[in-house]
């Protein structure tokens, strides 16, 4: 109810759970990060789908490398030969 109150004569202030931090970055990370920017889109919800996306292909490779191994190891079996 004190919150309310101040609220509605201006006293008080909200805090958002998004409190942010404060990063460094070059002059050519900046203009990167930018460049994935589209309309009202944040910096963070830019980096957080670049680094979703990054971690998703990298899962892709590790399943296509690890398919061609096995592929691999089959064919050396079926022909009879070891490595």
């Amino acid at each position: 109810m004190v919150l309310i109150r101040r609220l509605r004569y201006g006293a008080g202030f909200m805090h958002s759970k998004c409190m942010g931090k404060t990063i460094t970055i070059d002059d050519e990370a900046y203009a990167i990060l930018k460049s994935h920017k589209s309309g009202k889109e944040s910096f963070s919800e830019v980096i957080k789908k670049e680094m979703s996306l990054a971690g998703y292909l990298q899962e892709l490779e590790d399943i296509i490398k690890a398919t061609k191994a096995k592929a691999q190891a089959n064919k050396r079996k079926k022909n009879g030969t070891s490595r």
